[in-house]
């Protein structure tokens, strides 16, 4: 039997992370009305966020990342070139030159790797 979940938008997740929401809980205390009043959340969002926590699938704690319920972006060709490189060793500053990108940047993407993976 295959289970469905429900997954918010990145637009969706990245406006309540703006507006200091970042767990579950949090959105849980949070009626509709104040849901309305972050930037960039509306009536669609709102009823995602409904969804997203409702599903049978999803047995979450309060104190859970929002980002729990993000849709995972697939790594691009370069990107994941990159995740091997770290693998086999390769510090930031050796990717970042490789690739012709600052080392923050390098250190972003390998973050978000590393997130996706969880």
């Amino acid at each position: 039997m295959l289970i469905k979940r429900f997954v918010l938008r990145t637009r969706t997740l990245a406006a309540l992370r703006r507006a200091g929401i970042t767990t579950i809980g949090q959105v849980r205390s949070l009626s509709d009305r104040d849901l309305l009043s972050v930037v960039n959340v509306g009536p669609k969002s709102v009823a995602d966020l409904h969804r997203a926590l409702a599903g049978q699938s999803l047995k979450r704690q309060p104190e859970d990342s929002l980002s729990c319920l993000a849709l995972p972006r697939p790594l691009s060709d370069r990107d994941e070139a990159m995740v091997n490189m770290h693998a086999s060793g390769a510090g930031f500053p050796t990717i970042a030159r490789h690739f012709g990108i600052s080392r923050s940047r390098a250190e972003q993407i390998l973050e978000r790797a590393r997130e996706g993976s969880d």
